[in-house]
């Protein structure tokens, strides 16, 4: 019903830009938004208890033992992220720990857990995190829990959660990189002027 009541809005709103090429690209859209509406609207009831019941029946340890093989899966795949995440063995326990905790959390909380996953990701920012190295860290999370032969119900909520976290956390770090930031966080003097120079002259524009 959104998509005919959109199309019917666009056409009379703007009828000089709106032609059949935009009517085209509006329905494949709303069409592939529509399936994966569809197909994903009947798994949070479906995942919720066995995530939420496998993740606080372990320990901090466990799940941090989980996390560290998981790492060692990533860096075994993409050497280069090592670079990236040089803190402690403890840290990468740390992390991974909240992965899973988060992986639960937001079966019960979306929307507070969507809030706080944006800001976690414009801290991603900061340490130069590549948007695609998310879905790496899920895709080992899952490979690793799948190799344990985890429950198959919890293995795929877990995975189709973190992947929800992984698509907000992506979005934020390529929303929130902007050229002014990566100037400044590359200590750019010239790209920082240009970037100003940029954002003023649109200002004045506006």
């Amino acid at each position: 019903e959104f998509k005919v009541c959109m199309l019917a809005a666009m056409r009379s709103l703007i009828p000089q830009r709106w032609d059949t090429q935009h009517e085209k690209a509006w329905a494949w859209l709303w069409d592939s938004i529509d399936t994966q509406l569809k197909l994903s609207m009947p798994l949070p009831n479906k995942y919720e208890l066995p995530v939420q019941n496998y993740v606080g029946a372990m320990s901090e340890a466990e799940l941090g033992d989980i996390g560290l093989k998981v790492w060692y899966r990533m860096f075994a795949k993409e050497p280069k992220v090592e670079d990236v995440f040089k803190q402690s063995n403890e840290r990468l326990k740390w992390i991974a720990v909240q992965a899973m905790q988060f992986s639960a959390a937001i079966y019960g909380n979306p929307t507070e857990m969507n809030a706080q996953m944006q800001a976690l990701g414009l801290k991603h920012i900061m340490f130069r995190v590549k948007p695609h190295l998310f879905a790496l860290f899920v895709a080992c999370i899952d490979e690793e829990l799948r190799e344990m032969g985890t429950d198959k119900n919890v293995a795929d909520g877990i995975n189709w959660s973190l992947t929800v976290i992984a698509c907000i956390l992506a979005r934020s770090v390529e929303s929130g990189s902007t050229p002014l930031l990566m100037a400044a966080l590359s200590n750019n003097v010239t790209a920082d002027r240009k970037s100003t120079r940029l954002n003023s002259s649109h200002s004045q524009d506006l």
